[in-house]
């Protein structure tokens, strides 16, 4: 549901994890563990998250360090049309911008 709301699709096992992901045009944007969607973040879109109060993603608890995707909040997870909006600045950064 979420794959088509965005435009995008599910992909099985993200890069080296083992965690669906979400990709468009062969770019993978999304990542969904835990039954929590996280976005690709940069320096474009991240403040969006950071206000929002949202935690980067860490893949593994026993480790430090955490990934470039932020968890989405429920507010905009609600919102077609704010989730399509949040989707694409996550692909424009996933495709090489910031």
């Amino acid at each position: 549901m979420i794959a088509a709301r965005i435009g995008g699709a599910f992909k099985k096992g993200f890069e080296a994890l083992e965690q669906p992901g979400l990709a468009s045009g062969g770019v993978f944007f999304g990542i969904i563990a835990r039954d929590t969607l996280y976005l690709k973040v940069g320096d474009s879109n991240r403040a969006d998250y950071t206000r929002a109060g949202m935690k980067a993603f860490t893949p593994y608890a026993d480790r430090s360090g955490s990934m470039k995707y932020y968890a989405v909040p429920l507010e905009i997870l609600e919102s077609p049309i704010d989730l399509a909006v949040w989707a694409g600045k996550a692909i424009a950064v996933a495709s090489g911008g910031t």
